[in-house]
């Protein structure tokens, strides 16, 4: 029994020996993300939000009597004294909006990425407005609105990411030639 013992052998079942792989495990490989790609998805996304912001905003200070006040931090370049004007205008005449525009299907259609590190990235967006749910009307609640062109139609917007990390608007160029 002792030279069994020695041996190896077993007067039981025998227990089979641990298998050793014939190759070490091929490691996992993490997926490497492009810096500059992730950037540029991280601000076109910010610009999307930004302007969802933008588009809530502007209903809110429409259906106050258009005060431009609360927009001018969103609003640069061609854009913002467009709609100082405008607004402007549709207060002295005590205009309002009724209901909602909404804004959907956005997409962009130009990156432009700023100096490395410091912003300044621009965002061309492509977005579907709806009005079909808003009315502007005048004191006596009559339409100030004509029935021109569509209810959906494709506004560009550029977006502006300023060095304080804020994105702005530069302009809103509607084309009611392309409704959505």
């Amino acid at each position: 029994m002792l030279v069994c013992a020695l041996a190896g052998c077993t007067t039981s079942t025998p227990t089979p020996a641990a298998t050793v792989p014939s190759t070490a495990p091929t490691p996992v490989r993490s997926a490497t993300i492009d810096p500059a790609a992730a950037a540029q998805k991280q601000n076109v996304d910010d610009a999307r939000a930004a302007l969802a912001t933008f588009n809530d905003l502007t209903n809110s200070t429409a259906q106050a009597g258009y005060d431009a006040e609360p927009l001018s931090p969103m609003m640069t370049g061609e854009l913002r004294p467009a709609v100082i004007v405008a607004y402007r205008d549709y207060a002295e005449r005590k205009l309002k909006q009724t209901g909602t525009s909404t804004i959907d299907a956005v997409t962009m259609v130009k990156y432009e990425p700023g100096p490395a590190g410091a912003g300044k990235e621009r965002v061309t967006l492509d977005a579907c407005r709806d009005n079909s749910g808003i009315d502007v009307v005048t004191p006596d609640g009559k339409s100030a609105i004509s029935d021109e062109g569509p209810d959906r139609f494709v506004v560009t917007y550029v977006a502006a990411h300023q060095e304080d990390d804020r994105w702005t608007f530069d302009s809103a160029t509607p084309d009611r030639e392309r409704a959505c």
